[in-house]
């Protein structure tokens, strides 16, 4: 039985400033054959990304390398090689579906997740140990689920009223 070589993504990382236009340059130089995929990741690196039938990891690695030197991408711009990965297809799709934002939620929502109120929730934004807020919009501030779970998870609650307060007394006439 012949079975397909499996294809892999080699995504090769450079230290390099990116700019729009080195970038676009960059994927034209590259083979087409090949699905390459330029990208700025930050103000500080470019990455590479290039689809190669092979083996094994180690191949993969090797004939992307192959393909960038022939290209002469790096040496074009100058860019100093960093780091490199491959994964198989399915690793390849699986990561470029996974959301790239947290979930987030708002005071309500924080409200539930503690079981507390909304107001409780603006109390508890003053202690040092609450989570700060990822992003603050006309609504009001945004929050990342993992954190508040993770505050919630180590929170030494204290339920009822605090010591010194008293209930009013009602007069009776």
């Amino acid at each position: 039985m012949d079975e397909k070589t499996p294809d892999w993504a080699v995504t090769f990382t450079y230290d390099a400033a990116p700019d729009e236009q080195s970038l676009q340059r960059a994927e034209e130089l590259l083979d087409p054959a090949a699905v390459p995929t330029v990208a700025a990741v930050g103000t500080d690196r470019v990455t590479v990304t290039l689809h190669v039938p092979a083996e094994d990891p180690v191949d993969a690695v090797e004939s992307g390398g192959k393909l960038l030197d022939r290209s002469g991408v790096a040496e074009a711009f100058g860019w100093l090689q960093v780091a490199v990965e491959a994964v198989d297809e399915a690793e390849h799709e699986r990561r470029a579906d996974a959301p790239t934002l947290p979930e987030l939620v708002g005071a309500s929502e924080v409200g539930a997740m503690l079981g507390v109120s909304r107001q409780r929730v603006h109390q508890l934004r003053e202690s040092s140990a609450f989570p700060a807020p990822l992003v603050e919009v006309a609504m009001g501030p945004l929050w990342d689920a993992r954190a508040v779970e993770a505050f919630a998870r180590d929170w030494s609650r204290r339920p009822g009223r605090r010591a010194g307060r008293r209930p009013l007394a009602v007069a009776s006439g």
